[in-house]
């Protein structure tokens, strides 16, 4: 009767040592272009779960995300990405809003959690995309289940031509200043000494 209870008693016992972790991101692919607008020049995913955060797990996912897309991610820099999370500023409607200007080649991750369009819930895509200068915001497609989102990389915005004017008048003005400031020192040194 104890080799029984043993028996039976020992298998539940090692399920009770077993360590818990987190499922391991998994790469469904069928990420769409289209689920961005403008829609995206590539795009890496989807991942099973919530990818967007910095547990060793989903900062792997991210790392292996970003670089099918062809962006070399560095872990050690996901606390200082800008995020958005759906709920506390930056999403109005279906257009997200860094709070920083998009210009060129952009990176993006965004994660939908329960979204009844999509075959899969709870899913996570890496996307590149390409914005004109001045762009501060994106849509997508189906906003539907958008739970939050984080920039990667864009390109600094390039000044237009009037800025750039403007700079080369004020670095003009200050450099007659000083010119000017240089001649009357050395006429009153002249005068001085006279």
């Amino acid at each position: 009767m104890k080799a029984k209870l043993l028996l039976f008693a020992a298998p539940l016992a090692f399920l009770g040592v077993v360590p818990a972790h987190a499922a391991v991101p998994v790469n469904l692919g069928g990420c769409n272009v289209n689920s961005t607008d403008p829609n995206a020049v590539q795009c890496s995913g989807y991942y099973t779960g919530n990818v967007l955060n910095n547990n060793t797990d989903s900062l792997q996912a991210q790392v292996d995300g970003l670089n099918a897309i062809g962006y070399t991610f560095d872990s050690s820099t996901f606390n200082s990405l800008l995020k958005v999370i759906n709920g506390t500023g930056g999403v109005t409607g279906s257009n997200i809003f860094f709070g920083t200007p998009l210009s060129g080649t952009t990176y993006i991750g965004i994660h939908w959690g329960n979204v009844p369009d999509f075959s899969t819930n709870n899913v996570t895509a890496f996307y590149k995309l390409n914005f004109a200068p001045g762009t501060t915001s994106f849509s997508l497609d189906n906003p539907s289940g958008f739970s939050d989102a984080v920039l990667y990389s864009t390109v600094p915005g390039v000044p237009e031509a009037s800025t750039w004017a403007m700079m080369l008048v004020g670095l003009g003005g200050i450099g007659w200043a000083l010119r000017r400031k240089r001649q009357e020192a050395s006429t009153t040194a002249r005068i001085s000494f006279a």
